[in-house]
This record gives C-alpha cells, structure tokens and sequence, in this order.
C-alpha cells in the first residue's frame, strides 16, 4: 500500500477492492519486490507502542528484511511502512545482503 498511488492508474481506483488489490500486489511484484525474511517479536511489549487498538485486536509485532526491487527512488532511500503512526514502527533502514543470503532467504 505504501506505493499505491504510484502504481495504480484513475481507471484501476474504479475497480472493486479485491480486484484492486490483486493488481496491486502484481504490480509491486513485477518491479521486483520480495519479502526475504520475517520474524515475529514475540517479547516485544507491544502495548508501548500502540496508539489505540480496538478491543480484541492483537497487535502482532514483526520484523521483515524486504527486497523493494526499483520501487525506491535510491539505494539510501529510508521509507516508512504499515502502521508507523499508530505503532512506532515500520522504519525501512538499508541493509547490504550478498547473493548467497538472498538465495536462502528465498528458499525457506
């Protein structure tokens, strides 16, 4: 969601929102995006962070290692993701991975 609105067109807003999203995902994986780890933060005391949450919903820490292909403008781009506002996360910070890593990263 974070480039949506550089990857959807007029036209594609006026599709129903599972179509939306399906083309979404196809486009961000066609510029070469990957999600190459994730770990979740099982001791991470959440509720620190949280600005609200609803009753009965868990907030579900994680930490991700993502590949953004050349959704970036840069190598040295920082961007935020997900729900930084509401949970004081989602900074990316660049990472250097030799092909090696990438390829077992793949593989799980």
């Amino acid at each position: 969601m974070v480039f949506r609105d550089t990857l959807l067109t007029t036209e594609d807003l006026g599709l129903g929102r599972d179509s939306r999203h399906r083309l979404l995902v196809q486009r961000v994986r066609e510029r070469g995006f990957d999600v190459l780890d994730v770990r979740r933060l099982a001791s991470s005391s959440a509720e620190r962070f949280a600005h609200k949450v609803p009753p009965g919903l868990v907030v579900d820490p994680y930490v991700a290692t993502l590949r953004l292909g050349d959704l970036a403008p840069t190598d040295g781009t920082w961007l935020a993701i997900g729900q930084s506002r509401h949970l004081g996360g989602g900074l990316l910070v660049p990472v250097d991975v030799d092909a090696g890593t990438l390829e077992i990263w793949r593989q799980r």
